[in-house]
């Protein structure tokens, strides 16, 4: 949020105040001030690009090829053309071409489940539905939540993205990715919309389970992150910012986060460098290991969460259960802090 005050750019953000763990009867095990802010892709990249002259934007361009020389990087293009630059950023996703020219070993992961996702306005729900929700999720709107499905063992997220649209996922676990190699996200088949609305209400409850079954158009977004994360974001002239230099799970919620402050640290490092070479070099020094630490913290909690790691069976019911689970999870490492315990952490592939 400060680096984006001190960019002027101020986005309409929703406050989330407090997140909640429960169960799927609506027990409360966990509530907690953990603050949040949400809002839209779209509003956020509208204004930082708006930071930018328009004409140093060049659309449908697409980079193929980069090859390092003494002092510049050759780029070759899409449409055959190429040019010289003195530093290039791969800001390019989680599929990243640049990454997989500086560091070909790197590989995606598949997390081992999928999120259905769907959003929905709550004036366009049914008015019991709207009122069951209101009341079984009063803190909507200023609250994250997290429910814990114990059969088949998934966890689902609801939270309020602004002027009253729900965003909802519901983590599930399946043996494949459901999108194409080269994509993330897939439209769901009428078969399995069929089923998701019918077991809705059964996995999820009365409140939740009628959002679900009410959403038009839910879709399937398969949960990568790297394999390994690297020890370094640069090589030479070529540095990665964003999810090219650390695809993440979304468990922790800091995918935007870590791109925003790789680009503040970057910015930073320009402002004292003597060279772009010892600029990349202060950069991935000062991202790297933390960045790394992240990927490895979301994988675990995204694990975790869904029944994935060894000898966690069942869920949590209460608040003593809930830091049982947490603290047997049988990592040891340096400790990260996750909610209101300090949760460790070790490296997982």
């Amino acid at each position: 949020m400060a680096i984006l005050r001190g960019l002027g750019i101020s986005p309409r953000f929703q406050p989330l105040r407090w997140t909640e763990e429960r169960t799927t009867s609506g027990r409360t095990m966990v509530r907690q001030r953990f603050p949040y802010h949400s809002t839209r892709y779209a509003s956020l990249k509208d204004q930082l690009l708006s930071c930018l002259p328009p004409s140093m934007l060049q659309y449908s361009l697409q980079a193929t090829t980069i090859d390092q020389r003494d002092s510049s990087v050759h780029v070759t293009f899409s449409d055959g053309s190429n040019s010289e630059y003195d530093m290039v950023l791969g800001a390019d996703g989680p599929r990243s071409m640049v990454r997989s020219q500086l560091f070909p070993q790197s590989e995606l992961r598949f997390a081992g489940y999928s999120a259905w996702r769907g959003l929905i306005r709550t004036v366009d729900l049914s008015a019991p539905t709207r009122e069951k929700f209101v009341t079984d999720f009063p803190l909507m709107g200023d609250c994250i939540y997290f429910v814990h499905c114990p059969d088949p063992r998934q966890h689902a997220v609801v939270y309020d993205i602004g002027d009253g649209v729900i965003n909802w996922l519901i983590y599930q676990n399946v043996p494949h990715p459901n999108a194409a190699s080269n994509r993330a996200t897939a439209a769901a088949s009428l078969s399995d919309v069929q089923r998701l609305r019918a077991t809705a209400v059964s996995h999820w409850g009365i409140a939740l389970g009628q959002i679900v079954a009410q959403t038009p158009d839910p879709f399937w977004t398969d949960v990568y992150d790297l394999a390994e994360p690297l020890t370094q974001f640069h090589r030479d002239h070529v540095a990665l910012v964003g999810d090219s230099a650390h695809a993440i799970t979304p468990h922790c919620l800091k995918g935007s986060n870590l791109a925003i402050q790789d680009a503040y640290t970057l910015a930073c490092c320009a402002h004292t460098a003597a060279s772009v070479p010892d600029m990349l070099q202060n950069y991935s020094k000062s991202r790297a290991s933390h960045a790394g630490n992240m990927v490895l913290l979301s994988r675990h909690v995204g694990r975790l969460r869904n029944g994935l790691l060894t000898g966690m069976d069942g869920v949590p019911v209460d608040q003593a259960s809930f830091e049982r689970w947490l603290a047997s999870s049988g990592l040891d490492s340096a400790p990260v802090s996750y909610t209101h315990l300090t949760l460790p952490t070790k490296r997982i592939v």
